[in-house]
């Protein structure tokens, strides 16, 4: 009977033992829907590799491993639905595969407009949560102005500029003008695009402008839509 005692006992310690070790899991659904869509003419990304990481510290670092896998579908839309790791030690991330878009830095392809801030708050447990991806490529422009009904060094125009979307040094609205009767061109050649024009986000990239004469006051605007990594000229004849 004794030996019977203690052997309950022992089980009764290692169940308690296995019970406290096991990492608790929450009852209800985290959620994370990736979207990514093209801002500059509203279509999806379709078959962009994605995943989901799971992150635990512990006390000999962080240790990391994916948790789900997928591409997103003919809307630029991927879900995953599971039940999250109670406590503050674990975490999760979305990812993307960028390769699908190209490459970034130095002879750049495509720019983030808006995705999820990668850190321990990006993922909210027991709810849904967007991971939403706003990506678009860049074009790349050629500017030429052309005084060629001058009157005088006193001739002057206004130009109002207004990129496809407006957003870092690609897409910086703008205001500025040129005097005189000399041509004025683009001289560019940095951030990767080639000498004479300067990377700009593709879709429509549009110019208003006034110019001041001795003889009075003309108006006009013109635009230019570019494709993805197309190279294009605006010149405007004033």
């Amino acid at each position: 009977m004794k030996t019977n005692h203690i052997l309950t006992l022992l089980l009764i310690l290692s169940l308690s033992v296995l019970l406290n070790s096991c990492t608790k899991v929450s009852t209800e659904l985290t959620i994370i829907e990736f979207v990514m869509l093209n801002p500059a003419n509203g279509e999806p990304f379709v078959g962009v590799p994605v995943k989901i990481n799971e992150e635990e510290a512990k006390k000999a670092g962080i240790v990391s491993h994916t948790i789900f896998e997928g591409e997103t579908d003919a809307n630029g839309k991927c879900k995953f639905e599971f039940h999250a790791k109670k406590g503050s030690n674990f975490w999760y991330y979305p990812y993307i595969n960028e390769g699908y878009f190209g490459t970034q830095g130095e002879g750049f392809d495509f720019s983030y407009l808006a995705r999820p801030v990668v850190s321990s708050y990006a993922i909210k447990k027991d709810q849904y949560n967007e991971a939403r991806y706003e990506i678009t490529f860049y074009a790349y422009l050629r500017e030429v102005f052309k005084n060629t009904h001058c009157e005088g060094i006193e001739d002057t125009i206004y130009i109002h500029y207004e990129p496809s979307l407006v957003t870092g040094t690609a897409g910086v609205i703008r205001d500025f003008k040129l005097g005189g009767c000399e041509e004025h061109s683009t001289g560019g050649g940095w951030g990767g695009a080639p000498q004479g024009y300067v990377p700009v986000f593709m879709g429509k990239n549009k110019y208003t402008y006034e110019v001041h004469r001795s003889s009075g006051i003309t108006y006009g605007k013109d635009s230019i839509y570019l494709e993805q990594q197309e190279m294009g000229i605006i010149e405007i004849n004033y």
